[in-house]
């Protein structure tokens, strides 16, 4: 894999989902150079089988920046893009208290749900099938989930809502997206 040009600066031309070419440079040549780093290191670790390299990000980036993570993971060859860690907004929630209790750390669950939904449209928008879309964050219920697959993920991830609500979270979201598929089809399949 050819990580760089000759300046030292990933750049290619992209055709964004649904038409139309732009020119890129792969975000600072840091975060270009770990990547190509460990997916060297990865490759060299495992020469017989590919080890997946997603990335992950967080939803408090700007759009330009979220675009410029989706590019640069296409750019690179990486495997994916795990949409979101957790914020380190605050908007949204209107109890001072609970928002002083909470501390300056990054904060997961309901908190990031809807920015989440939209880094991963988002992204879906830029990269179409090319990546896998890990969908994380504020995924609560197995209609959060539905429209999660439907915005473009494939796979989803979750740890809040396992934490709080159980061991038999799983289920309930994987029976409640087993009895949706069976009345409404697949999330983004037109001919249901």
């Amino acid at each position: 894999m050819s990580c760089f040009n000759s300046s030292g600066v990933g750049s290619s031309t992209v055709t964004e989902y649904g038409g139309g070419e732009l020119e890129v440079s792969v975000l600072p040549c840091a975060s270009s150079w770990m990547l190509c780093a460990v997916r060297a290191a990865l490759d060299e670790a495992s020469p017989r089988r590919r080890v997946p390299l997603p990335v992950k990000i967080a939803p408090d980036l700007a759009d330009e920046d979220i675009d410029a993570v989706a590019f640069m993971a296409v750019d690179l060859g990486l495997d994916g893009i795990i949409a979101t860690n957790t914020t380190i907004s605050r908007d949204g929630l209107h109890d001072s208290a609970a928002v002083a209790d909470a501390g300056p750390g990054g904060m997961s669950g309901a908190p990031l749900k809807a920015r989440a939904l939209e880094v991963l449209r988002r992204l879906h928008a830029r990269t179409g099938d090319r990546l896998v879309l890990i969908a994380a964050g504020g995924i609560e219920t197995a209609d959060d989930a539905w429209e999660r697959l439907a915005a473009g993920a494939t796979l989803l991830q979750a740890y809040t809502a396992f934490i709080y609500s159980g061991p038999l979270w799983p289920h309930h979201v994987q029976s409640g997206l087993a009895r949706r598929i069976r009345t409404d089809g697949r999330p983004g399949d037109t001919t249901a």
